[in-house]
Order: structure tokens, then sequence, then C-alpha cells
């Protein structure tokens, strides 16, 4: 008969090894629990594993990225980045969260210490550093290993049914995911500026934006910094956000027309082939203050600042 003290290693040893698929599970024992191949369902224990695979660049990035142990595909899709830790740190969690959102492949994000397993939804936006990480949907599920055992046992089933997604509705809000929330702010932000100067067209304004989120683009990808910013008359400042908080919003208007020539002598794309003198000309600064919000993250539909930070991160969504 076993002791507590030793049904309890039992019982985390065996719920530990069923998880253990992250630091090396032998291939016949990956096929014994059925993490390998069944209904479906496939366990990439390796980057190398990846040739062929749909997204494999991407998902390849994902796993240099955040240092991954695993990837679930479901039906051939990859629906899960598993990641284990030794000790969890909270910045390094949500490092992972946002890229992960951003990158906008897994629906979910498991990071498992030795004693417990966290379940982060992929759907939900990221937290700014002062936000709590669990709350606003994105933890779906904390499960202690032995505790827990029996939930642990069954959560890779529950995401293979798609019985979690079913039971934790609220965490995968397909609104809520990286692209849905970026078209949505950019149609509410269109809208906005638009209302502000009626002269101000729609296809003018989609141009705008278009620049706008070109620039956040060169700046996440590290093609422009600050020096860039310097040789248009704005010191100190390494992306749009930070132009837009170290100027004053009638100073801002000229720093960034001025951004956006010397972005059209480098570059020769559709986005700045066009006379921007008019368009100068009817931007003034209640365009930029709304802009502003746009960039730190607030709802322009609601009028909320839900955020209160830009969550988008370009080197992060495949382009």
């Amino acid at each position: 008969m076993l002791r507590p003290a030793a049904y309890h290693h039992y019982i985390s040893t065996l719920v530990l090894d069923r998880f253990n698929f992250m630091a090396g599970l032998s291939a016949s024992l990956a096929r014994r629990l059925g993490l390998t191949k069944i209904s479906g369902r496939q366990i990439v224990r390796s980057s190398d594993e990846l040739n062929g695979v749909v997204n494999a660049h991407a998902l390849r990035r994902a796993w240099e990225r955040i240092g991954l142990s695993a990837i679930l595909f479901v039906d051939g899709k990859p629906t899960t980045y598993f990641k284990e830790v030794r000790q969890l740190r909270e910045s390094d969690i949500r490092r992972y969260h946002r890229f992960v959102w951003n990158q906008g492949i897994a629906t979910l994000l498991i990071v498992s210490t030795q004693t417990d397993v966290y379940v982060f939804s992929g759907q939900a936006p990221p937290a700014s550093d002062e936000a709590d990480l669990n709350a606003g949907n994105r933890l779906v599920q904390q499960l202690n290993i032995v505790n827990d055992a029996l939930e642990v046992e069954r959560l890779v089933y529950s995401i293979e049914t798609g019985r979690i997604y079913e039971q934790h509705a609220a965490s995968f809000d397909s609104e809520q995911a990286i692209d849905q929330h970026l078209l949505r702010n950019l149609g509410d932000v269109a809208i906005q500026l638009h209302n502000i100067n009626r002269k101000l067209s729609l296809a003018r304004i989609n141009s705008l934006l278009g620049r706008t989120i070109f620039v956040c683009y060169l700046v996440d990808r590290e093609i422009i910094d600050t020096d860039f910013f310097k040789h248009v008359g704005v010191k100190d400042a390494d992306s749009l956000v930070e132009m837009f908080e170290k100027l004053p919003a009638e100073k801002v208007v000229d720093a960034l027309y001025r951004l956006f020539d010397a972005l059209q002598s480098k570059f020769n794309g559709s986005l700045f082939d066009e006379d921007l003198t008019d368009e100068r000309r009817l931007i003034d600064s209640r365009h930029i203050d709304t802009l502003a919000r746009f960039l730190k993250g607030d709802d322009l539909g609601s009028g909320q600042t839900t955020l209160g930070f830009w969550p988008y991160g370009f080197n992060f969504i495949p382009i």
C-alpha cells in the first residue's frame, strides 16, 4: 500500500511523464501515450520536424522566439504551443503571450512548470506591463499537476475535441484575435478621422493609415531607428508613439509629413507615390490626437482606454 507521500510522488511522476514530451519524450512512449498521431493529432517536438508543414517558417520563428518545447497539431493545423519552464517569470510569459497573439497561428499557449500547468488563450489581446496578466480572459486554466491530475491528463484531448473552446468561450472570441482586432480598430479610427474633416476622403484616410502602419512595421523590423527620426528633426524618439508623446500635436503634423517625405525618397512603393501636399493641409491637431489614441491602444469604437499600449508587433505578425 502506498503511503500518502509516496502516492503524491507517484501521481506527480505519472503526470509529469505525461507532459515530459517537452523535455525529450521517446517516440515509442509518445505513441503509447497517444501524443504523436491519433485522430488527426500530431505532436512536433523539434523544429527539425517542421519540414513540409504549412507555415513552417512562422512556426520555426515561434520556436526560436519562445524556445518552444512542442507544438500540437489538430487536423493538420498548429493549435497549441507548449513551453516548459523551471521557474515562472511573469515578464517572460507576457512576452510569450504577446508573440502568440500577434502571430495569430496558435489558439493556445500552454506553459508548464514542475508543479503547475498554465493555459493561455492565443486569441485574447495581450496585457500591458501594468495590467493583470491573468485577467482579460487571457488565462484559460491553471491546473496543479497533482491536485488536478485528471484534468491535466485530459487537457490535450479537450483541445483535440474542441471542448476547451466551448467551456471557455469568452477566452476565444474571434473578434479579439489579432486580424479582427486590428481591422476593427483601423475601421474605427478611419471613421473618426473622416468625421473631423469630411474634406479628407476615406481613400486619403486609408492611405494615411497605411503609411502609419508601414512606419510601425519599419520600426518593429528595425529598418528605421532613432537616427532616422533624428534625420527628420525628431530627437530621442525611435517610434511613432514616442514621437507623438514628445511633441505637441501641432508640431507632430509637420514632423509626420517630413517623415513621410523621407520615406518617399527611401521607398518607391504605392503608399508613397502620391503628392501629400493637399492631404497635409487638411490635417490638424485633432487628427493627430485621434491617431495618438489609436497608437496607444484605445478602443476608438467605444471611446475607452482598453489596452493602454500599442499591442501590435510587426516583428511577430507574419507578413
